[in-house]
């Protein structure tokens, strides 16, 4: 009966919860260098070309990647007003506010 009954059923990621949370934790550091490296030289990268300042584009970066919108100007990224930018700024942030799970 249950093989035939549709429903939610719940996967663990590993077996054990100790296991859970040290997969968890490589993943999170896995994620945090390969930002610091690569990411953030990209997207610093990407906001140079969309016309933005060396400090600002860093700034900007960082800010990204907490996901946290700080910004070194009143209007945030609506000081440049540029699609570009916003683009590139989302695409960013969705990576960053992924589900650890999923990467």
């Amino acid at each position: 009966m249950k093989a035939e009954a549709p429903g939610p059923t719940v996967d663990k990621i590993t077996p054990r919860i100790t296991e859970t949370a040290k997969y968890l934790w490589y993943i999170y550091l896995g994620i945090t260098v390969a930002e610091t490296v690569g990411i953030t030289v990209a997207e610093t990268v990407l906001l140079l070309l969309g016309g933005m300042s060396f400090f600002d584009a860093l700034t900007h970066t960082f800010g990204t990647v907490a996901t946290g919108g700080f910004s070194t100007r009143n209007a945030s990224v609506g000081h440049y007003d540029s699609a570009y930018i916003d683009l590139v700024i989302t695409f960013f942030m969705l990576i960053a506010g992924m589900n650890f799970t999923l990467h």
